[in-house]
Protein backbone atom coordinates (compact mmCIF):
# COMPACT_ATOMS: atom_id res chain seq x y z
CA UNK A 1 0.00 0.00 0.00
CA UNK A 2 1.89 2.99 -1.38
CA UNK A 3 0.56 6.26 1.27
CA UNK A 4 2.37 9.83 1.45
CA UNK A 5 3.81 9.79 4.51
CA UNK A 6 2.09 12.88 6.23
CA UNK A 7 -0.90 10.51 5.60
CA UNK A 8 -3.00 9.09 8.61
CA UNK A 9 -4.68 5.69 8.40
CA UNK A 10 -7.96 4.54 8.97
CA UNK A 11 -7.76 1.53 11.26
CA UNK A 12 -9.78 -1.17 12.78
CA UNK A 13 -9.26 -2.53 16.42
CA UNK A 14 -10.98 -5.55 16.89
CA UNK A 15 -10.71 -7.25 20.47
CA UNK A 16 -12.45 -10.01 22.45
CA UNK A 17 -14.99 -8.44 24.83
CA UNK A 18 -13.58 -6.80 28.02
CA UNK A 19 -14.03 -6.52 31.94
CA UNK A 20 -13.05 -4.03 34.47
CA UNK A 21 -9.24 -4.56 33.92
CA UNK A 22 -9.59 -5.04 29.84
CA UNK A 23 -11.66 -1.80 29.85
CA UNK A 24 -8.37 0.14 31.00
CA UNK A 25 -5.89 -2.27 29.09
CA UNK A 26 -7.93 -1.28 26.42
CA UNK A 27 -8.68 2.40 27.02
CA UNK A 28 -4.70 2.85 27.16
CA UNK A 29 -4.33 1.16 23.54
CA UNK A 30 -7.30 3.13 21.91
CA UNK A 31 -5.00 6.72 23.08
CA UNK A 32 -1.81 5.40 21.38
CA UNK A 33 -3.80 4.74 18.25
CA UNK A 34 -5.55 7.86 18.10
CA UNK A 35 -2.41 9.68 17.36
CA UNK A 36 -1.58 7.92 14.50
CA UNK A 37 -5.10 7.61 12.42
CA UNK A 38 -7.39 9.66 11.16
CA UNK A 39 -10.51 7.47 12.60
CA UNK A 40 -10.28 4.24 14.81
CA UNK A 41 -12.74 2.01 14.88
CA UNK A 42 -13.48 -0.56 17.59
CA UNK A 43 -15.33 -3.32 17.29
CA UNK A 44 -15.24 -4.97 21.54
CA UNK A 45 -18.06 -5.82 23.84
CA UNK A 46 -18.77 -4.48 27.05
CA UNK A 47 -17.00 -1.16 26.63
CA UNK A 48 -18.45 1.85 28.25
CA UNK A 49 -19.33 4.29 24.62
CA UNK A 50 -18.67 7.62 26.02
CA UNK A 51 -15.31 7.23 27.46
CA UNK A 52 -13.74 9.33 24.56
CA UNK A 53 -15.11 12.63 22.90
CA UNK A 54 -12.99 12.40 19.86
CA UNK A 55 -14.49 12.34 16.69
CA UNK A 56 -12.07 10.38 15.08
CA UNK A 57 -13.08 7.41 17.51
CA UNK A 58 -16.21 5.27 16.89
CA UNK A 59 -17.03 2.39 19.82
CA UNK A 60 -18.88 -0.71 18.39
CA UNK A 61 -19.74 -2.90 21.07
CA UNK A 62 -21.38 -6.56 20.63
CA UNK A 63 -23.36 -8.74 22.72
CA UNK A 64 -21.96 -11.68 24.72
CA UNK A 65 -23.10 -14.22 27.12
CA UNK A 66 -20.30 -16.24 27.50
CA UNK A 67 -19.29 -17.44 31.35
CA UNK A 68 -16.13 -17.81 32.51
CA UNK A 69 -16.09 -21.24 33.27
CA UNK A 70 -18.43 -23.53 30.73
CA UNK A 71 -18.65 -27.05 29.47
CA UNK A 72 -17.53 -27.24 25.87
CA UNK A 73 -20.53 -27.96 24.74
CA UNK A 74 -22.09 -24.61 25.48
CA UNK A 75 -18.79 -22.52 24.98
CA UNK A 76 -17.82 -23.34 21.53
CA UNK A 77 -21.30 -22.49 20.24
CA UNK A 78 -21.14 -19.45 22.11
CA UNK A 79 -17.53 -18.81 21.04
CA UNK A 80 -18.95 -19.53 16.97
CA UNK A 81 -22.08 -16.92 17.79
CA UNK A 82 -19.37 -14.24 19.03
CA UNK A 83 -16.93 -14.78 16.35
CA UNK A 84 -19.59 -13.98 13.53
CA UNK A 85 -21.47 -11.03 14.96
CA UNK A 86 -17.54 -9.48 15.37
CA UNK A 87 -16.94 -10.56 11.67
CA UNK A 88 -20.47 -8.51 10.36
CA UNK A 89 -19.37 -5.31 12.67
CA UNK A 90 -16.38 -5.76 10.53
CA UNK A 91 -17.85 -6.64 7.56
CA UNK A 92 -19.96 -3.07 7.67
CA UNK A 93 -17.10 -0.79 7.91
CA UNK A 94 -14.40 -2.76 6.12
CA UNK A 95 -14.42 -0.21 2.77
CA UNK A 96 -12.97 2.54 5.34
CA UNK A 97 -10.32 0.63 6.86
CA UNK A 98 -6.69 0.27 6.23
CA UNK A 99 -5.16 -1.79 8.85
CA UNK A 100 -7.29 -4.27 11.27
CA UNK A 101 -5.53 -4.67 14.67
CA UNK A 102 -6.85 -7.94 16.15
CA UNK A 103 -6.21 -8.14 19.94
CA UNK A 104 -8.02 -11.15 20.77
CA UNK A 105 -8.07 -14.72 21.66
CA UNK A 106 -8.70 -15.69 17.96
CA UNK A 107 -10.88 -13.86 15.49
CA UNK A 108 -9.89 -16.12 12.81
CA UNK A 109 -12.83 -15.31 10.38
CA UNK A 110 -12.20 -11.76 10.69
CA UNK A 111 -8.73 -11.87 9.47
CA UNK A 112 -9.61 -13.98 7.04
CA UNK A 113 -12.22 -11.60 5.19
CA UNK A 114 -9.66 -9.11 6.18
CA UNK A 115 -7.14 -10.84 3.94
CA UNK A 116 -9.53 -11.39 1.30
CA UNK A 117 -10.43 -7.30 1.03
CA UNK A 118 -6.45 -6.63 1.10
CA UNK A 119 -6.23 -5.16 4.18
CA UNK A 120 -3.46 -4.98 6.43
CA UNK A 121 -3.34 -7.14 9.75
CA UNK A 122 -1.39 -6.88 12.92
CA UNK A 123 -1.77 -9.61 15.38
CA UNK A 124 -1.56 -8.52 18.96
CA UNK A 125 -0.19 -11.75 21.02
CA UNK A 126 -1.37 -10.61 24.87
CA UNK A 127 -1.83 -14.52 25.90
CA UNK A 128 -1.98 -17.69 24.28
CA UNK A 129 -5.26 -19.65 23.31
CA UNK A 130 -3.48 -22.96 22.79
CA UNK A 131 -2.18 -22.84 26.03
CA UNK A 132 -4.89 -21.70 27.97
CA UNK A 133 -7.21 -24.22 25.83
CA UNK A 134 -4.47 -26.92 27.19
CA UNK A 135 -4.66 -26.17 31.13
CA UNK A 136 -8.44 -26.01 31.03
CA UNK A 137 -9.41 -28.70 28.71
CA UNK A 138 -6.13 -31.08 28.45
CA UNK A 139 -4.04 -31.58 25.74
CA UNK A 140 -6.02 -34.65 24.20
CA UNK A 141 -9.56 -32.29 24.15
CA UNK A 142 -10.83 -31.37 20.59
CA UNK A 143 -11.30 -27.92 21.70
CA UNK A 144 -7.52 -27.87 22.27
CA UNK A 145 -6.66 -29.20 18.78
CA UNK A 146 -8.99 -26.53 17.34
CA UNK A 147 -7.45 -23.75 19.23
CA UNK A 148 -3.96 -24.54 18.49
CA UNK A 149 -4.33 -24.65 14.72
CA UNK A 150 -6.44 -21.22 14.69
CA UNK A 151 -4.40 -19.59 16.68
CA UNK A 152 -1.78 -20.66 14.24
CA UNK A 153 -3.63 -20.20 11.17
CA UNK A 154 -3.98 -16.39 12.56
CA UNK A 155 -0.15 -15.87 12.96
CA UNK A 156 0.70 -16.85 9.73
CA UNK A 157 -2.07 -15.10 8.16
CA UNK A 158 -0.72 -11.98 9.79
CA UNK A 159 1.04 -9.59 8.37
CA UNK A 160 2.97 -8.49 11.82
CA UNK A 161 2.87 -9.53 15.08
CA UNK A 162 3.39 -7.13 18.00
CA UNK A 163 3.86 -9.22 21.76
CA UNK A 164 5.48 -7.71 25.08
CA UNK A 165 5.71 -11.49 25.97
CA UNK A 166 8.95 -13.27 25.54
CA UNK A 167 9.22 -15.64 22.13
CA UNK A 168 9.39 -19.17 24.22
CA UNK A 169 6.54 -17.97 26.37
CA UNK A 170 4.35 -17.61 23.33
CA UNK A 171 6.18 -19.80 21.00
CA UNK A 172 6.26 -17.21 18.50
CA UNK A 173 9.99 -17.77 17.43
CA UNK A 174 8.92 -19.61 14.30
CA UNK A 175 7.45 -16.59 13.15
CA UNK A 176 10.03 -14.19 13.66
CA UNK A 177 10.56 -12.20 10.46
CA UNK A 178 7.03 -10.42 11.42
CA UNK A 179 7.57 -10.00 15.20
CA UNK A 180 7.81 -6.84 16.62
CA UNK A 181 8.18 -6.43 20.88
CA UNK A 182 6.16 -3.73 22.40
CA UNK A 183 4.68 -2.56 25.54
CA UNK A 184 1.51 -0.32 26.78
CA UNK A 185 3.18 2.95 27.82
CA UNK A 186 3.58 4.97 30.72
CA UNK A 187 1.63 7.91 31.46
CA UNK A 188 4.41 10.75 31.96
CA UNK A 189 1.82 13.15 33.78
CA UNK A 190 1.07 10.64 36.50
CA UNK A 191 4.58 8.69 36.68
CA UNK A 192 8.14 10.39 36.21
CA UNK A 193 11.44 9.89 36.93
CA UNK A 194 12.54 10.72 40.77
CA UNK A 195 15.96 8.73 41.01
CA UNK A 196 18.60 7.55 37.93
CA UNK A 197 18.95 4.15 37.40
CA UNK A 198 22.23 4.23 38.65
CA UNK A 199 21.03 5.46 41.92
CA UNK A 200 18.69 2.83 42.59
CA UNK A 201 18.42 -0.80 44.16
CA UNK A 202 18.24 -3.95 42.15
CA UNK A 203 14.73 -4.39 42.27
CA UNK A 204 12.26 -6.09 40.26
CA UNK A 205 8.29 -5.98 40.87
CA UNK A 206 5.67 -7.90 38.73
CA UNK A 207 2.31 -7.63 38.73
CA UNK A 208 -0.43 -10.00 37.03
CA UNK A 209 -3.05 -12.85 37.62
CA UNK A 210 -2.68 -15.41 40.05
CA UNK A 211 -3.15 -17.74 37.83
CA UNK A 212 -1.70 -21.16 36.58
CA UNK A 213 -0.93 -19.95 33.14
CA UNK A 214 0.97 -17.45 34.81
CA UNK A 215 3.05 -19.66 36.64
Amino acid sequence: MSRHKNNKLNIALVSDPVGKTGTEILTKFIQILETLCDNLFVITGNFPENRFSSEKIHIRNIKSYEKDRESMIKAVPKFLIRELKILFSFIKIAKNVDIVISRSWLLLMTILAAKILRKRVVRIAEASLEEQSKLRYGSKSPFYYLAALGERTGYVLSNQIVSHATSNMMELSRYKRKVIWGALFVDTALFNVGKNLEQRPNMVGYIGNLSEVKG
